[in-house]
């Protein structure tokens, strides 16, 4: 799989792009502090990290920080260029999740992913995702959520 990004603050997002890169898969990262190293959340990084972005896997803390990303200071929706999934790995309103299918391209799948567990739970892989959307997509991309 190419083009695979993860983007949002915390532990579980950190715990994913570990997870994916010691699988051996190449992994972007945006916003992903790392022991001992700041995020980068510069402009210039947001692009560098969209250049060849097909899948996003967003790990937002809350409402504010997913519309930061998808539509405001990244805008990583806003410009899609070859971006063609996008998977919302957070507990955030259903109501506020079927909104944004309206505010993505018609070209992006949306998949929601709500999660139940902790960092550490995500760290040994063991993290609960509940997905939501189109099956097909879903199985495509069901080697990453093996992974994670």
């Amino acid at each position: 799989m190419d083009g695979i990004g993860i983007a949002g603050s915390g532990r579980i997002a950190r715990s994913f792009a570990a997870r994916l890169v010691e699988a051996g898969l190449k992994v972007g990262t945006f916003g992903v502090s790392m022991p001992d190293v700041a995020a980068d959340r510069s402009a210039r990084a947001a692009q560098r990290f969209v250049s060849g972005l097909r899948t996003l896997i967003l790990v937002p803390a809350d409402i504010a920080e997913t519309e930061a990303l998808l539509f405001e200071e990244q805008g990583f929706a806003r410009n899609p260029k070859s971006l063609t999934t996008i998977v919302i790995v957070a507990t955030l309103s259903p109501r506020y999740v079927r909104a944004l299918r309206g505010r993505i391209g018609g070209q992006i799948t949306l998949i929601d992913a709500p999660a139940i567990g902790t960092g550490r739970v995500a760290d040994e892989g063991r993290l609960t995702l509940f997905l939501g959307g189109p099956l097909d997509r879903i199985a495509a991309i069901k080697p990453l959520f093996d992974i994670i």
